[in-house]
């Protein structure tokens, strides 16, 4: 059998099996075949939580106030897409804000629930992932990734953070992925993640 492929666009219909497009130089054209998160959010692999105000811990506390959880016995790994975070209140330092790891020895059981929702408006799956607005974790976290920082007292600027991690970080069952801070800061924050089969 011959591969061909067709310069110019080609009608296509569902049923079709067309020819791969090539350009007029014989270099194939590929191209995204729709939006980043399109085909993740519609299979309903795709969640996102937010909170309005968080007071960040410090990066190593066992209490942190804004954290992705993914629970032991899951069944799936929970890929981080994209973290946000913006500043509510001017610190009263200069801080580092950062996400933070811990491989949790046993389940979390002291928690409340930050709301999680699919990326597909209007559906009812929800997430095997846990969004916490603060928890009691077993496991102190470590530093991971930098997303942002304030390098003086009372500055808001930059104000906002938006970290398109596109799954930088992956959290396998019994892992929390917590938002910490060098120095007391207050945020909005959102984090939005694929699950994905074990």
């Amino acid at each position: 059998m011959v591969n061909q492929n067709r310069v110019n666009l080609m009608p296509s219909a569902a049923g079709y099996t067309p020819d791969q497009r090539a350009t007029r130089d014989a270099s194939l054209v590929v191209a995204n075949g729709g939006a980043d998160y399109e085909e993740m959010a519609l299979q309903n692999q795709l969640f996102t939580a937010a909170t309005a105000s968080a007071a960040l811990a410090v990066v190593n506390s066992t209490a942190p106030t804004f954290t992705l959880y993914n629970p032991i016995g899951s069944g799936v790994n929970l890929v981080v897409m994209r973290v946000a975070a913006m500043l509510t209140a001017a610190p009263g330092a200069a801080t580092v804000i950062s996400l933070n790891t811990a491989i949790q020895l046993g389940p979390v059981v002291t928690f409340t629930l930050n709301t999680a929702v699919s990326g597909f408006i209007g559906s009812s799956v929800g997430p095997k992932g846990q969004c916490f607005a603060t928890a009691t974790l077993i496991t102190a976290p470590v530093i991971r990734k930098i997303i942002g920082g304030v390098v003086a007292v009372g500055s808001v600027t930059p104000g906002i953070f938006d970290v398109d991690l596109n799954g930088a970080l992956c959290l396998g069952p019994g892992v929390a992925m917590t938002l910490g801070a060098s120095a007391a800061a207050s945020v909005a924050a959102s984090i939005t993640w694929k699950e994905v089969a074990v």
